[in-house]
């Protein structure tokens, strides 16, 4: 989980420091290729627009969309066009940003979402 309001049975990333306020995981590629791509994740508690999903240390063009408040996992699918990306490692960052002052709490000002299954498909594949 990003962000600060992190109770049990959540942990905060970076050995229990809260706030979280970003991720940062890496993949590999052989040959990112000239086809797009879809990055594709589950996203939980995403209620700040501003929140940011980078490759590479750029945003992607899309954003992340607000939950619905259902208390569940939207999954999200967002373009990434093939010149984002580069053969060998690659980076995925998310960050957090402030609440806006009615949102905060006393303690928390930071949004906070969760993320899960992260994939990356050729948008060629999806269309087979």
């Amino acid at each position: 989980m990003v962000g600060d309001s992190v109770l049990p049975p959540w942990w905060p990333l970076y050995g229990g420091r809260n706030p979280s306020l970003s991720w940062t995981g890496g993949f590999y590629l052989s040959d990112p290729g000239s086809t797009d791509w879809t990055l594709s994740l589950e996203l939980m508690h995403q209620n700040e627009v501003g929140n940011t999903l980078l490759i590479n240390g750029v945003p992607l063009p899309a954003s992340l969309p607000q939950q619905d408040f259902t208390r569940r996992w939207l999954t999200v699918q967002l373009p990434l066009p093939a010149s984002r990306l580069r053969p060998g490692y690659n980076e995925i960052t998310f960050t957090s940003v402030r609440l806006l002052p009615d949102a905060q709490h006393e303690g928390f000002v930071w949004d906070d979402f969760q993320v899960r299954n992260i994939r990356l498909v050729r948008a060629e594949a999806e269309a087979d």
